[in-house]
């Protein structure tokens, strides 16, 4: 099964999703509302930095069918240039990436004074305490190791974005 597959068949598990419409948008339950992929819940914008194009679609297709506006970055480098362009709310992004990882990102975010305040969710399947450590040092706000289940990281970015109970 494909990790699209997975993590969709998880939110069907959990009553999340009920289906699709007849045009092939998701359909999400949420507070006994069923809201349309097209339907927007919410003004948040996040960036999700990921190098891998799958989980980084994935993923995205989740914030999405949560009601988030949601842009996608392969590398560190695009995120700066979407950070400098567009209005975002939260960054969630890989630790290992392309020529600059996660930390670095954060760093150089953290260099921008409108952006010295943003929060930022680290994922990351090589944590250790050195990395964690540098990671604090940095202005991480929180890590989250793969594999991440897809409701921890719901509630984590909802937490990060000050929604509560998915409103």
């Amino acid at each position: 099964m494909g990790l699209l597959a997975y993590c969709l068949s998880k939110l069907v598990e959990r009553g999340s999703i009920i289906g699709t419409s007849a045009g092939g948008h998701l359909q999400v339950q949420r507070r006994g509302r069923v809201l349309s992929s097209k339907q927007r819940v919410s003004t948040k914008t996040i960036l999700l930095v990921e190098d891998d194009q799958l989980f980084r679609w994935s993923i995205n297709k989740l914030f999405f069918s949560l009601g988030y506006r949601v842009f996608g970055a392969p590398t560190a480098e695009e995120a700066l240039i979407i950070l400098q362009r567009e209005r975002i709310d939260l960054v969630v992004t890989d630790f290992q990436l392309p020529a600059m990882d996660g930390i670095e990102l954060t760093r150089q975010l953290r260099s921008l004074p409108a952006l010295r305040e943003m929060p930022v969710l680290m994922i990351s399947a090589y944590r250790s305490d050195e990395t964690d450590t540098q990671a604090q040092q940095a202005g991480i706000t929180a890590i989250l190791s793969k594999p991440v289940a897809i409701e921890e990281l719901r509630r984590m970015a909802e937490k990060l974005l000050g929604v509560m109970n998915g409103s």
